[in-house]
């Protein structure tokens, strides 16, 4: 005769198995991570003390920490392209489109849900250098440049 376990009670020893495991798992890559900080520690120390018996009079103090990179939007990779070219496909070959026309469309296809000014500067910023790159690319032309009252104006290339 056989044990019939309850299904209830085995999802809860399942799951309870699955979180002990991802226990584990966890805190061995703390420790990995532990380990590879007293590393890295180490090795800093050790060039700062190098940096400092050179010759060149030079402290470990002056030089600047490396920056973060980071996308100038929390839009995936390649988005602002794909709008930038969505947006062009849909023009005339003849007709050519402002800048705010461009900005306007893919605010509204992005589905941004921020707009505050910090995040509307940034992601202008974004679609403005992805426009000049693209004609530098000649992926696009730019039919006008922008002037202090005049919008830059692109086309599609053929």
């Amino acid at each position: 005769m056989t044990i019939r376990i309850p299904s209830l009670l085995k999802w809860l020893i399942t799951n309870f198995q699955t979180h002990q495991r991802e226990l584990i798992n966890v805190e061995r890559q703390i420790e990995e991570l532990a380990l590879q900080k007293l590393k890295l520690i180490d090795s800093v120390e050790s060039l700062k003390r190098v940096i400092e018996i050179h010759e060149v009079p030079i402290t470990a103090a002056d030089i600047p920490k490396l920056g973060k990179s980071t996308k100038r939007t929390g839009l995936p990779y390649g988005l602002v392209t794909k709008l930038i070219f969505d947006y062009m496909g849909q023009i005339p070959e003849d007709a050519d489109v402002s800048f705010t026309e461009v900005l306007a469309y893919c605010i509204n296809k992005a589905e941004i849900t921020d707009l505050s000014d910090y995040n509307l500067s940034r992601f202008r910023l974004a679609v403005r250098k992805r426009l000049q790159n693209l004609c530098d690319k000649a992926r696009i032309s730019r039919t006008q440049h922008g002037a202090k009252n005049q919008e830059p104006g692109f086309k599609p290339k053929i």
